[in-house]
């Protein structure tokens, strides 16, 4: 996935099975999030050319965005500078957060689509 500028490392843009492009912000970590819903993507962030580029490592959706810190540290994820990053999009509709995590997934795991 072809990232942003090295000194723009702000947003990033997820392509869904069905070619729709989700924007994402990245951070470093998960101190800024809020405690809304939304869809998170873990990606392998590495700088190629001056260009950071993000390998899509897990998605998902959740409820709560303020508690991916506990999951970050239970799964031993490091969004240190060319480590791992977190990405986010805010979606507080629980059905619109669901759609957008299962397009997703059927671009980079279709495997986690059920039958």
């Amino acid at each position: 996935m072809r990232g942003t500028h090295m000194t723009e490392v702000k947003i990033i843009y997820l392509t869904g099975r069905t070619g729709k492009k989700y924007r994402f912000y990245t951070f470093k970590g998960c101190d800024k999030l809020k405690p809304e819903g939304g869809v998170y993507a873990i990606t392998k962030r590495s700088l190629i050319d001056d260009v950071w580029e993000h390998e899509v490592m897990r998605i998902d959706q959740t409820e709560n965005m303020a508690e991916l810190k506990g999951l970050m540290s239970k799964s031993g994820y490091d969004c240190s500078k060319g480590a791992n990053c977190i990405a986010a999009r805010l979606e507080d509709n629980t059905l619109k957060r669901m759609k957008a995590a299962e397009d997703l997934w059927g671009n980079y795991f279709p495997s986690m689509l059920s039958a």
